[in-house]
């Protein structure tokens, strides 16, 4: 599981998979509501779409009016709501549940500003083999603090 130490051969093949291009890659964020950080979402995720890797978005709280985007940005979408009526560490879970079910090789969390964290929580459900990336968003100390909640799952933090 994440934060565990991952061995070598772990590393050269998510290594080769980058190499090669071929990543599926979730794009952790509360919501796509109107914003400077979802709009980031989903350019990051049509840039990398376009350099040959499966994108999904995948929201943490609610469906919003920016979901109709991702058919015009050709990306995938998996809205994991259920945090407005569910205790957080349930929530967690389930998210947790739909990344490791998806099998992504990489998952970027944007943002750190509050729902988020139910991602940071669920990174411990992965396999050492995905490549956790924090996007701090915001720069805040409530940002940062939220984020090095966890920091022993991440690979590299932008």
């Amino acid at each position: 599981m994440k934060g565990h130490d991952r061995s070598q051969s772990d590393l050269a093949n998510t290594e080769r998979e980058l190499v090669r291009g071929q990543l599926n890659v979730a794009i952790t964020i509360g919501s796509l509501a109107m914003g400077g950080a979802e709009r980031m979402a989903l350019n990051l995720g049509r840039g990398l779409q376009q350099r040959g890797h499966r994108v999904t978005i995948v929201t943490v709280t609610q469906r919003s009016e920016w979901h109709g985007l991702l058919d015009q940005y050709g990306l995938a979408g998996l809205p994991v709501a259920g945090r407005a009526t569910t205790h957080a560490y349930v929530h967690a879970w389930r998210v947790g549940r739909a990344l490791r079910k998806s099998g992504f090789d990489a998952v970027v969390m944007v943002k750190y500003t509050g729902s988020e964290r139910c991602t940071q929580a669920a990174l411990n459900m992965l396999p050492d083999s995905v490549v956790a990336i924090p996007w701090i968003h915001a720069d805040t100390d409530e940002a940062y603090h939220r984020a090095m909640l966890n920091s022993g799952a991440w690979n590299v933090a932008v």
